[in-house]
């Protein structure tokens, strides 16, 4: 059996703002800084075979907090999707660009200028899957794109683009969103979508 434990990094000045990063290597803002920190009370090193990350600091540096004085290792297969020439803009200014529609109709066939289709994310995700040993369990921060993409392959949704985002619509992630998977023998089973309770607050009773 293989346990997966997928975290989407803390916010960014540029999540806040509604524009697209990919590649772009943006850092968290003082509130994604709160959000990864707050990871320590649901993620313990102890737990997992291996811990990696995204290359990008927005990832890296989330995990880096939520586990501090632990190895990571950083593999750029696990970065977010490259929006190419629609990174650092907003999904409005980006509806005008005429590299928006071909990939939206099919997020799958086509790539934005400069960029890349979801199944080029998808082909490094599993390449790296392909990698992890049986009886195994691993810790990976990503982003929002690699993690709906990959666990949509892996639960058997359809590739195509669904409304009224993209694929692999309606999954979706918040920022330091914990999921995991468990692979059972030839199947891959979702035991967690999205958790961020470790957000909240306690309230005193």
């Amino acid at each position: 059996m293989i346990k997966l434990t997928l975290v989407r990094h803390g916010i960014t000045v540029l999540n806040s703002t509604g524009r697209w990063q990919g590649h772009t290597d943006e850092p968290l803002s003082a509130e994604g800084i709160q959000q990864a920190l707050k990871l320590r009370r649901v993620l313990n090193p102890e737990d997992y075979d291996s811990i990696v990350s995204s290359d990008l600091q927005r990832a890296y540096h989330t995990a880096e907090l939520a586990l501090p004085n632990t190895p990571i290792q950083a593999d750029p297969r696990l970065r977010e999707l490259h929006f190419g020439v629609m990174e650092g803009r907003t999904l409005e200014e980006n509806q005008q660009h005429p590299s928006y529609l071909p990939w939206k109709t099919d997020p799958f066939g086509h790539k934005p200028e400069g960029g890349e289709s979801f199944e080029d994310l998808l082909e490094r995700a599993l390449d790296w899957l392909s990698e992890i040993p049986e009886d195994s369990s691993v810790l990976a921060f990503s982003h929002n794109g690699f993690i709906r993409a990959l666990v949509a392959h892996l639960i058997g949704i359809p590739k195509k683009a669904h409304e009224p985002m993209l694929l692999p619509f309606p999954l979706n992630t918040w920022n330091t969103g914990v999921t995991l998977l468990q692979k059972r023998q030839d199947l891959w089973v979702l035991e967690k979508l999205n958790d961020t309770g470790h957000l909240l607050e306690p309230v005193s009773l």
